[in-house]
């Protein structure tokens, strides 16, 4: 099997680093090869990836030392342009690469520039659409689909381009169980078709079965510790068997709760997006004080538009929400600001400090928190994340992962007491998901009220009180974990 990719890297550093972001990897991957790169948050996957694509150094300013061959040629100052037919690459910043104002002409977008025959666009168009389970999105805007939805029609983009290496920075990372399968199948039939793959990835025992080996890179900063050996399962029935999860004591609408509430209230919630699209649809859900339920659905079925209705991002078209007794969209949401806390899907959306320590203290100076606390909260919160070695470096110098560890920490260190989190696990190893799924349930061990909205059904199960299933909008059905609770 001749090699399409051979690497040997001694060390990569980036611009203003003394420290090497990855060191000593050496591999090939063989024509029509399937290869895993694993590794845990910060083990220099994306890293490797950026320097595999060409772009570092050609966006990203490091200092390569080692070499890397695509296709028999010296990959170092390559222009980036004249990898595109050879290289495909997906970054984990997906959404980054989306360029066009429809999924269709997104997923043109790379033919296009290659040069082909419109008839052939239009065939490559439709049949990745399809292979990545998005036909019918063809008109959509990019910026209306779930997280999900936008990275499989990413991925569409780059498998449009019919690349001789596919380069897919966890690719699988905002899909539901369904949508994951899928792909990691469509990769599988793609390696048998010619196509290498190399796929970068915190689970690996999710594409495992599909790919022919696994490279592991190790981690050079210490890491929360937790055991996530011995997450239970539960048992499979209705909607919930699409996310790998089932049901015991199915509860149907769940009951009015009325002593004591306040907690988080959607009475007959219903949310439509401008173009009519209805994003969640007649809603009845209470989250009680001290609870820590875990909002779970297929791609694209509402849970983030339900989500947002927490702290205000969204108001209800029709019907109701009451955090704390308040209308988080009426004249005294100023109140909840102190209150609410909201982790997005992406942790960039909310990080624009200069440095680490300065990120987690914004939230803290803009309550007026006294010097002191703010000192001890973000010393706190470095600590509880594993933030130490980087709490001077700019947020932008982290990884992805570490970049959601921080996003977390920083909404914590504002000590919430209603908290509402999107995928806050996304792209992190099992280890350190669960270490973040305990440090978010430490607010309901206070008292306070947390909904997660995640894919990681199993793991979420094992720390939530309640699961609540949306399937194209709806609550389907809500519904106690069978879990076995993990060690630690």
């Amino acid at each position: 099997m001749s090699a399409v990719l051979e690497v040997s890297l001694e060390t990569v550093t980036y611009e203003g680093s003394s420290v090497p972001a990855l060191s000593g990897v050496e591999f090939s991957v063989g024509e029509g090869e399937f290869v895993v790169v694993s590794g845990r948050v910060g083990a220099g996957k994306s890293t490797l990836c950026h320097c595999l694509a060409g772009a570092i150094p050609c966006y990203y300013s490091a200092e390569v030392d080692g070499k890397i061959r695509v296709a028999g040629r010296d990959l170092g100052g390559a222009p980036i342009g004249e990898l595109a037919g050879i290289i495909g690459y997906l970054a984990q910043e997906s959404q980054a690469q989306i360029v066009e104002g429809t999924v269709a002409e997104d997923v043109a977008f790379g033919p296009c520039n290659l040069g082909l025959p419109r008839g052939e666009v239009r065939r490559r168009v439709e049949s990745c659409l399809e292979w990545v389970g998005l036909s019918g999105f063809e008109t959509r805007d990019p910026q209306t689909l779930s997280g999900g939805e936008a990275q499989r029609a990413v991925l569409a983009g780059v498998i449009a381009l019919h690349p001789r290496l596919l380069i897919l920075d966890e690719p699988l990372a905002e899909l539901d169980p369904s949508g994951r399968r899928l792909v990691a199948q469509g990769l599988r039939e793609l390696s048998r078709r010619g196509t290498s793959v190399l796929l970068a990835t915190t689970r690996p025992d999710q594409v495992r079965p599909f790919a022919d080996r696994t490279v592991s890179l190790s981690p050079g900063g210490e890491y929360p510790s937790a055991n996530p050996s011995g997450v239970g399962g539960v048992g499979k029935s209705g909607a919930a068997t699409r996310l790998g999860i089932g049901s015991r004591s199915p509860e149907g609408r769940p009951e009015k709760h009325v002593p004591g509430e306040p907690g988080v209230r959607f009475d007959r919630c219903t949310h439509v997006y401008p173009g009519g699209r209805a994003g969640c649809t007649d809603v009845d859900l209470f989250l009680e004080p001290g609870g820590m339920v875990a909002l779970l659905g297929v791609n694209g079925s509402g849970k983030t538009t339900l989500g947002k209705h927490v702290n205000g991002l969204l108001r209800a078209t029709t019907g109701s929400v009451l955090v704390d007794g308040i209308d988080p969209a009426g004249k005294a949401r100023g109140l909840l600001r102190a209150r609410t806390g909201f982790v997005f899907q992406n942790p960039d959306y909310q990080l624009f400090g200069n440095s680490v320590e300065e990120e987690l203290a914004f939230g803290l100076r803009v309550r007026g928190t006294a010097r002191d606390e703010i000192k001890r909260r973000v010393d706190d919160a470095v600590s509880r994340f594993g933030l130490e070695r980087w709490r001077s470096a700019h947020p932008h110098r982290l990884s992805r992962g570490q970049r959601q560890l921080l996003a977390v920490a920083g909404v914590l260190a504002a000590d919430p007491s209603v908290l509402a989190a999107d995928e806050p696990t996304s792209g992190l190893d099992p280890e350190t998901a669960l270490h973040v799924l305990r440090e978010l349930g430490s607010v309901a061990a206070r008292g306070g009220t947390v909904l997660l909205m995640t894919h990681d059904a199993e793991l979420a199960s094992t720390v939530v009180d309640r699961l609540a299933v949306m399937e194209a909008g709806f609550l389907r059905s809500s519904m106690l974990p069978s879990r076995q609770r993990v060690a630690g």
